[in-house]
């Protein structure tokens, strides 16, 4: 969260003192310049906050805890940070410029400063492909709709991932030590069936019997080509019964419970009778199996599941519930899909919503959220790409990037509509002076923001790594958007506009 928040809160502070210095280089005083900054880019900024917020708080659907958690501590960061951008930040920089040194210190500096920011190569750069791409607007609307379409056309190949042990990097030396074991000893993942009913009645530990016959018996063979369950494998109380009364099971209930009593003095078979309850009512059957692939891990969730069923219309006395490493991953793995759509879905409506309203203006509010539409087809594309699977950690990158990415979309829209329709000059120079004010703060915003998302890219963990560069990758789509493609969506609308109000003129 730390580097996260760095990043994303830096931002703030970087649209606030670019605004804070426009005013000044306009001969402004520090008082004024600061006013002038909270007011204007103070409502850009607050949006920035409210939508980045809301992508995070739209983790609190998701049904896993520690990423509800995630969420709920980036919205309080996103939120008070925020709140210093707009308060702590202006009263220090009005601290530090408001005495007649520093005041005399700006004037020897000024020209100097309003050169090295206006006339820059990077901001003629921005400027410059921020106009190519409002002149060729049919162009880039054309290119845009089939980078979408073949993203979108990607995304139906996107596989999802939900091992746990991809976490920990391989070269550990708790990492290799589980290898060996796995190879030398055999299966260390175990799944369980939890039978519940009265356990001790013949009938119901014969049908346990049945049931590990049919999950240890089935023609799935791991990706290595071993069977993917082994009947030496699975242990229930059953077989304790069924090996303790030499290979059969007692005909009545009592010489089960007698042969149990026998057992239990023995020190050699005590831990045994572990696998049932005091009270008899519930047993558990362990299935150890080998660190397969995820399609093997599915494959024993479905055979344990299916067999169950089986087991249970034949003996309606028991039922059957399923937990251990590979089911749990599958369960996992199911709802991974369902939490990306809703945590993306919910933050999209509640950024466009926040948006729309604040513009007042249906039109403006979805073109600033046009920016992370773009910038999340291209992540699911890149993510197939790279061949990188939806994970727990992934799968809240489409989220992320609609609060933080939608930033950039939000100050070009802004700043537009404060050049275009307050000072009077056409859709042209509108945009470029909106990319020449604020071109180069979303630039450094990006590298700020994506940065931080870099840094978690080079961690040893696979998910963390995986996650901190697609987000990265995600963010700086978002920026190529806002400059190349969102400049042709607002003069388009600029010019329809223009043209209707010079027909009423006209007529």
């Amino acid at each position: 969260i730390m580097p996260l928040m760095l990043g994303i809160d830096i931002a703030y502070a970087i649209h606030v003192m670019s605004r804070y210095y426009e005013e000044r280089r306009k001969g402004a005083d520090p008082y004024k310049s600061v006013v002038a900054s909270v007011i204007t880019v103070g409502v850009a900024v607050f949006l920035t906050a409210a939508t980045t917020a809301f992508g995070f708080a739209s983790f609190g659907i998701s049904n896993l805890p520690p990423i509800q958690q995630f969420g709920a501590l980036c919205v309080a960061g996103v939120m008070f940070s925020f709140l210093l951008a707009v308060t702590m930040l202006p009263a220090a920089v009005v601290l530090r410029d408001r005495s007649k040194k520093a005041q005399e210190k700006w004037d020897r500096k000024n020209n100097k400063r309003i050169n090295r920011c206006e006339e820059t190569r990077l901001d003629k750069f921005l400027v410059r492909i921020a106009i190519l791409s409002e002149h060729h607007r049919a162009l880039v609307g054309m290119v845009t709709l089939a980078i979408i379409v073949a993203c979108i056309a990607l995304g139906f190949n996107i596989s999802s991932e939900a091992d746990l042990s991809s976490m920990m990097p391989k070269d550990t030396p708790s990492a290799i030590a589980s290898d060996e074991i796995n190879n030398i000893f055999g299966g260390q993942n175990i799944a369980f069936a939890l039978v519940e009913g009265d356990i001790l009645e013949p009938f119901n530990l014969e049908s346990m019997l049945k049931y590990e016959d049919a999950i240890s018996s089935t023609s799935y063979t791991t990706h290595n080509g071993d069977p993917i369950i082994l009947r030496e494998k699975v242990v229930s109380i059953a077989d304790v019964v069924y090996g303790a009364n030499n290979g059969s099971i007692p005909s009545s209930k009592g010489e089960v419970v007698s042969s149990l009593l026998k057992l239990q003095s023995s020190s050699n078979t005590g831990s045994r009778l572990r696998l049932i309850s005091q009270d008899g009512q519930v047993a558990m059957i362990s299935v150890r199996v080998s660190r397969g692939t995820q399609t093997d891990m599915k494959h024993v969730a479905d055979i344990m599941r299916d067999s169950g069923k089986m087991i249970t219309n034949d003996d309606s006395s028991i039922s059957v519930s399923y937990s251990g490493m590979p089911i749990l991953m599958i369960d996992l793995m199911g709802s991974i899909v369902p939490t990306q759509l809703k945590t993306s879905g919910l933050a999209l409506i509640l950024c466009a919503l926040i948006v729309i309203l604040t513009f007042n203006s249906l039109f403006f509010g979805l073109a600033a959220t046009s920016v992370v539409f773009i910038s999340i087809a291209m992540e699911i594309g890149a993510l197939v790409l790279l061949g990188w699977p939806l994970d727990f950690m992934t799968v809240m990158v489409s989220s992320l990037v609609i609060g933080a990415g939608i930033d950039f979309g939000i100050h070009v829209t802004h700043r537009f509509r404060e050049e275009w329709h307050h000072g009077g000059v056409d859709i042209d120079e509108a945009i470029r002076r909106t990319i020449d004010n604020v071109g180069r703060a979303l630039l450094a915003a990006a590298v700020t923001t994506a940065g931080a998302f870099a840094i978690i890219a080079v961690s040893d963990i696979n998910p963390l790594r995986r996650f901190g560069g697609i987000t990265a990758l995600s963010l700086t789509f978002a920026l190529l958007s806002s400059l190349l493609v969102l400049p042709s969506i607002l003069a388009w609308r600029a010019s329809r506009v223009e043209r209707k109000d010079n027909k009423k003129l006209g007529s």
